[in-house]
């Protein structure tokens, strides 16, 4: 059987995939935070058909024949997105590196999308009930020793303290119902993380990113510190999603696939042809 065929269907796979990339990106065009993709392909080499045995070459000869394409990977492409105001303070994004750290109770995951806001319990969470994560400021600890404090989920008595706001470096203040004239307070700070290989996290859904073995440890900080970008209130970093170039990808996608189905109608054909020779 002609391998032209198995190559062609490996490429009609592969092209597969990239479509269902360009379509996943394009559907999150709106999505805060969210960060397009593109599939790495390789070859899959599959017979030498003249090996040659020397200390020179090692037995290949340059004539490998290749058995079609695969998908290796994804790559995601980190660069930052767009910010948006939304008039919201609890509405952060960050400009530049890290992440935002949000738990479930049991597992701490990572995010870019800061769509926040307070339950009625005075919770910081996230639209999927997560806790944000963020140093504890009203007991003297300004600023927060980082390694040492430890971040936990951000609570602020809604009773106790109103006119919440966020500063740029991720600073919650609030002005005490009791005593007004004491003017504003420092509460919190958010809590920002990175990795090593940002490009070894989980995808996840809702958002989030998992630390992985790839990925390393989540090293933790304060916005504004080091290679940790600003928090900006009341805003959001929308998706960095470019309709443009994804609709040039889905040309690209469009025409390879039509490409590697008139390999294998054009292979079935010459077998056709093969088996007509025989009457």
């Amino acid at each position: 059987m002609m391998r032209s065929l198995y190559s062609g269907v490996t490429g009609l796979n592969a092209n597969k995939k990239y479509m269902d990339t360009i379509g996943d990106n394009i559907a999150n065009v709106n999505t805060p935070g969210f960060k397009s993709s593109t599939p790495s392909f390789a070859n899959v080499l599959n017979q030498t058909t003249n090996i040659v045995t020397s200390n020179v070459n090692s037995g290949f000869s340059g004539n490998e024949i290749g058995n079609g394409v695969a998908v290796v990977g994804l790559r995601f492409d980190w660069t930052q997105g767009p910010l948006q105001s939304t008039g919201n303070a609890t509405d952060l994004s960050i400009n530049g590196g890290g992440f935002f750290g949000v738990s479930d109770g049991t597992e701490l995951f990572f995010t870019r999308a800061g769509d926040f806001s307070f339950d009625k319990d005075g919770n910081l969470i996230t639209l999927s009930g997560m806790n944000v994560q963020g140093y504890d400021l009203q007991n003297g600890n300004n600023p927060p020793v980082v390694g040492t404090d430890t971040p936990q989920d951000i609570h602020i008595d809604l009773d106790q303290w109103e006119s919440i706001s966020v500063d740029n470096n991720g600073i919650f203040y609030g002005i005490e119902t009791a005593n007004p004239d004491n003017g504003p307070q420092a509460l919190w700070q958010v809590s920002l993380y990175e990795f090593a290989n940002i490009n070894g996290l989980g995808k996840m859904s809702n958002n989030l990113w998992r630390q992985t073995s790839d990925s390393g440890d989540a090293v933790v900080g304060i916005p504004g510190d080091g290679d940790f970008g600003n928090v900006i209130s009341s805003t959001l970093e929308i998706s960095n999603v470019d309709l443009a170039t994804e609709f040039v990808n889905m040309i690209t996608a469009q025409r390879a696939f039509q490409a590697n189905s008139r390999v294998i109608t054009t292979s079935d054909e010459m077998l056709a042809e093969l088996i007509n020779i025989k009457r």
